[in-house]
């Protein structure tokens, strides 16, 4: 078979096609040149791309540039980029566009991070020079998620918390959608705010509700950038009635008895003892032996009177002595008696017993 050599020739320039003749050398001399070769015209990497310009767009970074003035004798194929959160100290590895086209959208960038950015086009050549860096940009997106949504409901309202989300997008949140529904309904219905400006957003409260239904609710809070996705949907909250007490715990009292202690419902925004728009006027208490298989009827501890701390201690007597139980405690307003807590701990009724005497021998 005939050999075939390769010969890398230089310093030519990429304005002008070439033509190429070889002749072989030994000891005799040169030999005859071959025919001309077909035209063929150097390739170089191509010029700087120019008049870079990054803009925010949906969550992304938009590039867009002006092609450079010379290809270099071979056509872009790609684009290379890069960009840097610390004014150009360092960079990013550059990543291709795959694509010819003079733009690009970035995403994963971190939120209210400023960057830089710089472009490169690529020709069968290579990657040729960066261009000069784009203005800085903020890069800024919709809000994160809120988390634990929890509610307490008031006369045909509700006032809803939640915990703010990891990230605002990096920009102020100007408010909140809110969504609610009655439980087992298809629909929702939406719940908007004004402008609020508050870089940690974490509550709102809803109107004209229907005392007594069960209601759920998600939220999903608002920046320059519009409105992020709505959260978990919250656990069901009656306006109108009381919220669940918390921290239901029961204590052997050594006599039969048993003190029973709770934390009463209380407004999210104020920490204060709130009856859901309407004064909490007593608490309704059961209780089980057999671990929630049956409970006994619902008894009332009485009027509060001025009792109105959230801490509330209630001894029950009339247990039976060596038995186990689990308690739940509703509160009651003028519009009825709220959901039942979350059971207590199992508590034994022990009792203490009767002081040892000197009698011996029946005496």
């Amino acid at each position: 078979y005939p050999r075939r050599d390769l010969l890398n020739i230089t310093c030519l320039s990429e304005f002008y096609s070439y033509i190429f003749q070889v002749a072989a050398v030994n000891a005799a001399g040169t030999g005859t040149y071959s025919s001309s070769s077909s035209a063929v015209t150097p390739a170089t990497t191509p010029g700087q791309p120019t008049n870079l310009i990054a803009t925010g767009a949906n969550g992304r970074v938009s590039l867009s540039w002006t092609s450079p003035s010379s290809n270099g004798g071979s056509a872009i194929t790609n684009y290379s980029y890069k960009y840097s959160s610390n004014n150009g100290t360092t960079w990013s590895s550059p990543a291709l566009t795959n694509s010819s086209a003079p733009t690009y959208l970035i995403s994963g960038l971190i939120p209210g991070t400023t960057y830089i950015f710089q472009i490169a086009a690529v020709n069968a050549a290579g990657t040729g020079s960066y261009s000069s860096s784009s203005s800085a940009l903020k890069f800024v997106t919709t809000p994160g998620l809120a988390t634990n949504v929890i509610g307490s409901g008031g006369n045909a309202q509700v006032s809803l918390s939640w915990t703010a989300p990891s990230t605002n997008g990096g920009a102020w949140i100007t408010g909140c959608v809110v969504q609610y529904k009655i439980v087992g309904s298809p629909t929702w219905s939406t719940y908007s705010t004004g402008n609020v400006w508050d870089m940690e957003y974490t509550g709102a409260r809803i109107s004209n509700l229907i005392n007594g239904q069960s209601y759920v609710f998600q939220v999903a809070l608002t920046n320059s950038q519009g409105t992020g996705s709505f959260s978990s949907v919250s656990s069901p909250i009656i306006p109108g009635l009381p919220a669940m007490p918390t921290a239901v715990k029961g204590t052997p009292g050594g006599d039969g008895s048993i003190y029973l202690s709770w934390l009463g419902p209380t407004n999210p925004f104020t920490g204060q003892l709130d009856g859901n728009g309407s004064s909490i006027v007593n608490y309704s208490y059961r209780y089980s032996s057999n671990n929630g298989l049956s409970w006994s009827v619902p008894a009332l501890t009485g009027p509060l009177g001025f009792n109105r701390s959230p801490n509330v201690t209630y001894k029950i007597t009339g247990l039976v002595r060596g038995a186990t139980y689990i308690f739940q405690v509703a509160a009651v307003n003028a519009s009825g008696t709220g959901a039942y807590s979350v059971s207590s701990s199992p508590v034994p009724n022990v009792t203490i017993s009767d002081a040892p005497t000197n009698r011996r021998n029946g005496r």
